[in-house]
């Protein structure tokens, strides 16, 4: 398939991530608030889950992602 990209924006009240072709439109978004409560524990199972359900509603493969990218706010 055509070549994907896994972006992650980790801020101070949100998780997002986004699957799309590098071009800087984004094909799917998942977007959930942080519990800080959890603490980065927490994001990282957040960011799993997210995973997971991010590329099973793009129907895209982890061989087909060509980078990841991570920002923090």
């Amino acid at each position: 398939g055509c070549m994907k990209y896994l972006g992650i924006e980790i801020g101070g009240t949100k998780l997002q991530l986004a699957i799309g072709s590098g071009d800087g439109c984004l094909d799917h978004l998942w977007r959930t608030t942080i519990d800080p409560v959890q603490g980065a524990v927490g994001i990282r199972q957040q960011i799993q889950r997210g995973f997971s359900e991010l590329l099973a509603l793009a129907k895209v493969r982890m061989a087909d992602l060509g980078g990841i990218g991570i920002g923090f706010g």
